[in-house]
């Protein structure tokens, strides 16, 4: 059981209302929310709104590292002024 998803416990259940279920703590668990590897995503250049969308949920699913790529097919190019 978790309590605003910052702790975790084990529970030990004590009673089952009609409304409600009473609980005892039984051991605090020690997880790591972190991934152990890193991870990175390359993306064809797209669209602004678009980026900014893949770049969120990429980071809800632990991606740590972006990488923009200009590619042949890409929508998006990037001219001499845009690539310094």
């Amino acid at each position: 059981m978790t309590f605003n998803n910052q702790s975790a416990y084990t529970c030990k259940i004590i009673a089952i209302n009609i409304d409600s279920i009473e609980v005892e703590r039984v051991e605090k668990l020690n997880i790591d929310t972190e991934l152990p590897q890193k991870i990175t995503i390359c993306s064809g250049l797209i669209k602004a709104d678009k980026y900014e969308w893949m770049l969120q949920k990429a980071t809800e699913l632990g991606a740590n590292d972006f990488i923009a790529v200009g590619m042949q097919r890409s929508v998006v190019k990037l001219t001499d002024n845009k690539s310094g």
